[in-house]
């Protein structure tokens, strides 16, 4: 999936945001909000989510950056 955010840290520090990614009304936005600055150590995205499953947060590129099923309790970012 070609994208225009830099998806890997490197060489700036781990602990620091590197993107903002968009949150949707879920598990997470009571706790970060709307919006929310990240940093990235990924090298691979998500591309299509299985079924059941829907997307919580995306980066300005649509890369989804975490996704939930609250019924059956799984949660990732």
């Amino acid at each position: 999936m070609p994208t225009t955010i830099k998806h890997l840290q490197a060489p700036t520090a781990e602990w620091l945001g590197t993107h903002n990614v968009t949150i949707t009304e879920s598990f997470l936005s009571p706790i970060l909000g709307e919006r929310y600055r990240v940093n990235s150590l990924h090298h691979q995205v998500v591309h299509t989510l299985a079924p059941g499953l829907d997307i919580v947060a995306t980066a300005n590129d649509q890369v989804i950056e975490a996704f939930a099923d609250a019924e059956r309790n799984i949660y990732a970012v």
